[in-house]
């Protein structure tokens, strides 16, 4: 357990992850708040997030790739 006192960020707060022209045909991974993302367009255009972790294997969604608008894992 962490002690949020000494914590130098709010967590429930919005934080820029990237600049929209970063958001092209590929996936982009962050950490921002000591949490694993990536960020990406999906099909729609619309700018997504989801947690850097596979849930078939637990491994890195970052080391994908994009295929039809959509997240394939590695």
């Amino acid at each position: 357990m962490t002690n949020s006192a000494f914590e130098p960020f709010v967590r429930n707060a919005w934080y820029v992850a990237a600049w929209s022209e970063e958001l092209d045909e590929d996936i982009i991974a962050r950490t921002i708040l000591n949490e694993d993302l990536i960020l990406f367009r999906g099909s729609d255009g619309k700018a997504s997030a989801l947690e850097d972790r596979c849930c078939h294997r637990g491994a890195p969604l970052s080391h994908g790739r994009m295929v039809d608008g959509f997240v394939q894992c590695g």
